[in-house]
């Protein structure tokens, strides 16, 4: 409880910060200028995980284990071993980008390409950043883990932003703001290594590393294929607008985009500590504890949950007019696209359980089915219903793959992860 109260305050002062650096980015930039911000963010947020190759999800899953079982040796081993995997997987997917962004035609706008150049330096900072937060997490260090990424970073993106677009009167371009977010991270990133460093257990000081590639394999590539569908699921709504109906079009969805996932929050500041949590129950085969849990979780999140919905069928056009008067416009994909977090945060930590629980190939099954379907309702609604098409894709393709997680979770497991759980008689 003491963790996911530290998890959620950090989360929610996070959620406000990142919030608001949106919303002034939006506003220094405009609306084109901020389309094309959200875009190289979007494909950003996307490769972040190629990069990885599930080594953060490898590293919260096992980084427990070894610390409980003292296996010193192979957790210096997987640290290294998960540095190295996260360094070259950046480092080939940056080459890519600057093959794509130097030809002179056919691939890219030049209106783009500087911006994709430095946007894309951010890569390795948020993935040995993401990489950091999973061993930190796994310590059960969580203020340490998440301050960096959530305070830390967007606090220093808005005073550079405010810095130079008022303080020294500088107008500035996408490619000046991807620019100060790569300080930003890369302040963030030199933090988070330090309070690593501190946190090291005496035991992997001495010890001499031992690799097990083989099975660190078999368990991040799958968690890496999810995690990667997943995130195309919840992007591809951005990517696809802006391809099809152009940038101005998808910094508007973008606005509505993270205006609507505040509905998720109190999910995802829990699972944050809840994660680890699920793989220690399970291994213990405690499967009451776990339910327990599972029960305790939906009561919070399901509260939080409902306040959060009431505010943003009050005040969404003002939140949203917070970006610009233009950004109104999106108040209906707003609601569709908070109507889907909604269903998201009542149907539990599905994906984490699947996860946590060794069970990534059955979840990589339905995330493959759900991608799928998810690009085809898009390219089939974004040109017949612009934004509110976008919306409702993203809707069905949560719903489709949340309910099939639940479903096999009670089969396998016997739990009941969503907000159920509360009505349960085992509870």
């Amino acid at each position: 409880m003491r963790g996911a109260l530290i998890s959620f305050i950090l989360q929610a002062i996070g959620a406000g910060l990142i919030f608001f650096s949106e919303v002034l980015v939006a506003r220094v930039l405009g609306v084109p200028a901020y389309g094309v911000f959200a875009t190289i963010m979007a494909w950003l947020q996307v490769l972040i995980p190629v990069a990885m190759l599930g080594t953060n999800y490898l590293l919260l899953r096992m980084v427990p284990v070894y610390v409980e079982n003292t296996g010193w040796p192979q957790l210096r081993g997987m640290l290294r071993w998960c540095l190295g995997v996260g360094l070259l997987g950046s480092s080939i997917i940056y080459a890519i980008m600057f093959f794509a962004a130097v030809m002179p035609r056919g691939i890219l706008d030049a209106e783009i390409k500087t911006a994709l150049m430095l946007g894309m330096l951010a890569l390795p900072l948020y993935v040995l950043s993401l990489q950091r937060q999973a061993i930190l997490r796994g310590l059960h260090r969580v203020a340490h883990a998440l301050s960096p990424e959530y305070v830390i970073r967007p606090l220093i993106l808005i005073i550079l932003v405010a810095l130079f677009a008022w303080g020294a009167g500088h107008s500035l371009s996408p490619d000046e703001v991807l620019g100060l977010n790569v300080i930003a991270a890369a302040a963030a990133f030199l933090v988070g290594w330090f309070w690593q460093h501190q946190a090291r257990p005496d035991g992997i000081k001495g010890a001499v590393a031992v690799f097990h590639n083989r099975e660190w394999f078999s368990i991040a590539i799958p968690l890496f294929l999810v995690a990667l569908m997943q995130l195309l699921i919840v992007r591809m709504d951005i990517i696809l607008l802006g391809a099809l109906l152009g940038r101005e079009q998808a910094g508007i969805y973008a606005a509505a985009s993270r205006v609507a996932d505040l509905v998720v929050f109190g999910l995802a500041a829990a699972n944050v500590v809840v994660a680890p949590i699920i793989a220690s129950l399970y291994t213990k085969n405690d499967i009451p504890g776990l339910q327990r849990m599972l029960t305790a979780l939906a009561k919070g999140v399901s509260l939080f949950t409902g306040m959060i919905v009431i505010l943003l069928l009050v005040a969404g056009q003002w939140i949203l007019q917070l970006f610009g008067g233009e950004f109104v416009t999106a108040f209906v994909p707003m609601l569709i696209l908070g109507a889907a977090q909604m269903m998201n945060a009542l149907l539990g930590p599905v994906d984490f359980m699947l996860a946590m629980t060794g069970h990534q190939k059955q979840s990589l099954r339905i995330f493959f089915i759900a991608t799928i379907l998810n690009i085809a309702l898009h390219l089939s609604l974004i040109p017949l219903y612009g934004m509110i098409g976008a919306a409702a894709a993203t809707f069905i393709t949560l719903i489709f793959w949340k309910l099939f997680m639940l479903i096999f979770i009670r089969r396998t497991i016997g739990v009941e992860a969503s907000i159920l759980a509360i009505l349960s008689k085992s509870t």
